[in-house]
């Protein structure tokens, strides 16, 4: 096992626990994990930003915004209880 598969792996690890416990806001661990991959050199930093500027990324990322602002007014659960 090479050293950078160990660290990939170490990383992949921590971010998994992370994940599971819920320690910090999984946002927040996937752009850590983001930042170290770039920081470590495993990646350019522009193969570690290309991704944000996939049309799929953007739609998701828009999808979060939409949903938590229908939630935080109350829309969803009208919504939801007219469909119900």
């Amino acid at each position: 096992m090479t050293p950078d598969i160990a660290l990939v792996l170490l990383i992949l690890g921590v971010a998994l626990v992370l994940f599971v416990t819920e320690v910090v806001r999984m946002d927040v661990v996937a752009l850590l994990v983001l930042g170290t991959l770039a920081a470590t050199g495993l990646v350019s930093p522009n193969q570690a930003i290309s991704g944000f500027g996939n049309a799929a990324v953007v739609t998701v990322w828009a999808m979060f915004i939409l949903s938590d602002g229908m939630t935080r007014t109350g829309i969803a659960d009208l919504l939801g209880r007219q469909v119900m």
